[in-house]
């Protein structure tokens, strides 16, 4: 990312709103914390310091022991490439394990609902979250002719 897009990023009062969230924190001191976002996100700078050291600093300095980890759902089994940088806080000794990946080799979509019965616009099947839904008859029509790896506009 250049300079000029960092700077502006920098500026942006919604990435430091886990500035607020740390007070609230440190008000309430729950056992464990948790932070998701994008692993930009943490990379965000305000006086010399990252959003990820600003963050450990203060947590540390409360008594928490602080991690941070970067984890790809893809590695947990979920037909999606989302890597995330997380960041896991904890008081006392109990300490947060990351589990390991569990998928050794990455599903795709296909993987993940090959198995479902095919259903017609506005059909439902006895299986949860498995419907279908009511769209109009020349859309369905368009689907129906539009070879796979293509989209209606092609």
């Amino acid at each position: 990312m250049n300079g000029n897009n960092a700077e502006q990023r920098n500026k942006d009062p919604q990435n430091w709103l886990f500035e607020d969230a740390l007070d609230v924190v440190e008000a309430v001191r729950p056992k464990w914390v948790i932070c998701e976002n994008v692993v930009g996100y943490y990379k965000n700078k305000k006086d010399g310091k990252t959003s990820e050291q600003i963050m450990r600093g203060r947590l540390e300095l409360v008594g928490y022991k602080v991690k941070f980890t970067t984890l790809n759902a893809a590695d947990y089994g979920t037909p999606q490439k989302r890597v995330r940088r997380y960041m896991l806080a904890y008081l006392g000794d109990e300490e947060w394990n990351i589990p390991a990946p569990t998928t050794p080799t990455q599903k795709t979509i296909r993987d993940a609902i090959e198995h479902l019965p095919v259903l017609e616009a506005g059909c439902t099947s006895a299986i949860p979250y498995h419907k279908a839904p009511n769209v109009r008859a020349d859309l369905v029509e368009l689907i129906k002719h539009t070879p796979t790896g293509y989209n209606i506009k092609n």
